[in-house]
């Protein structure tokens, strides 16, 4: 019976030996990359292998609340940067957004470049917007004054920003062709008005 045990005990000791031969811990990071969130040690690990010298402190995660950062509106493959003067945030909202950051930090670090701050894929800001009731889909843009330059450069920074902040795209057309557009409504815009000075113009929205 003690032979027994003995060679159980033995049999015990020799798996527990070749399994702690196996087992490898992962490795520590550099001491400069921080985690703010578990799902951000892949990023972490993967941007820690790549660099063979990581010139900032650099944070990575979901977590960005201490940064007065908000990566809800950010889509899946989202992600911010913030160059924050020495350390660098790496911010989304999941795993595939923190690993984008982390090879995009690693691309622009390897050309030599300075760590700009970045948004990308940043979901829209506003969810609807509305004129008088109207969603802003059913407006055309209308450049009254056709000749001013003024008045198309301001056309079409609005469409711009108005596309950016909800996704709506409106055409910018002059008056002739807004029946072309399909439009039930009509943002126009002119110039002519001598108090606005040289740059200006006038915005005028119809019900």
């Amino acid at each position: 019976m003690k032979r027994i045990t003995a060679i159980i005990i033995a049999s015990l000791m020799l798996v527990a030996a070749v399994s702690s031969c196996g087992f490898s811990p992962q490795t520590a990071l550099d001491p400069k990359i921080t985690i703010t969130s578990s799902d951000a040690a892949d990023a972490a690990a993967w941007l820690d292998e790549r660099l063979d010298a990581i010139p900032d402190r650099v944070v990575i995660g979901t977590d960005a609340a201490a940064y007065g950062v908000d990566v809800s509106a950010l889509e899946d493959d989202g992600y911010i940067i913030r160059n924050l003067g020495g350390e660098v945030a790496l911010l989304a909202r999941t795993p595939d957004g923190l690993d984008r950051a982390a090879r995009r930090y690693a691309k622009t670090v390897e050309s030599g470049a300075a760590i700009a701050d970045e948004t990308y894929h940043e979901g829209y800001r506003v969810k609807r917007l509305t004129i008088a009731g109207n969603d802003i889909s059913e407006y055309a843009i209308v450049r009254v004054t056709a000749d001013d330059p003024c008045v198309t450069t301001a056309a079409n920074e609005l469409a711009t920003y108005i596309e950016k902040s909800c996704g709506a795209v409106l055409p910018v057309c002059v008056e002739a062709d807004f029946a072309a557009c399909k439009r039930a409504h009509k943002i126009a815009i002119s110039s002519g008005d001598e108090s606005l000075g040289d740059e200006g113009f006038s915005l005028s929205i119809d019900e």
